[in-house]
């Protein structure tokens, strides 16, 4: 039997403090879920919200490229705002990604 439904993307946004959206992720960003969590990030950093977007990944069980690209360019977007992107509870796997594509100095990272 599959269990893919255990691995299904889950996003919650706290957006009660208004100087900080914490966006919480768990399960797998794969192609299938990335444009998901783009849809969700692009509504968090639409406008001028929050000065600062935190991408809480600690549920985050597999993150591929595709879920990188989106972080990238969900950094990217913000930083042209002045405003601030920061990925926190990265598990081992996931920090190794970012170590390894050079992204661990480029980005904010707790």
């Amino acid at each position: 039997m599959d269990n893919a439904s255990d691995n299904a993307l889950q996003i919650t946004i706290d957006d009660a403090d208004a100087s900080q959206i914490v966006v919480a992720v768990g399960g797998e960003v794969d192609p299938h879920t990335a444009p998901e969590l783009e849809n969700a990030l692009d509504k968090v950093t639409a406008g001028d919200g929050a000065t600062r977007v935190v991408v809480d990944l600690g549920a985050v069980s597999f993150l591929d490229s595709s879920g990188l690209r989106v972080l990238i360019s969900a950094h990217q977007n913000l930083k042209s705002a002045d405003r601030s992107l920061v990925l926190r509870n990265l598990r081992p796997t996931t920090r190794q990604l970012f170590e390894i594509t050079q992204l661990v100095d480029e980005m904010n990272i707790e």
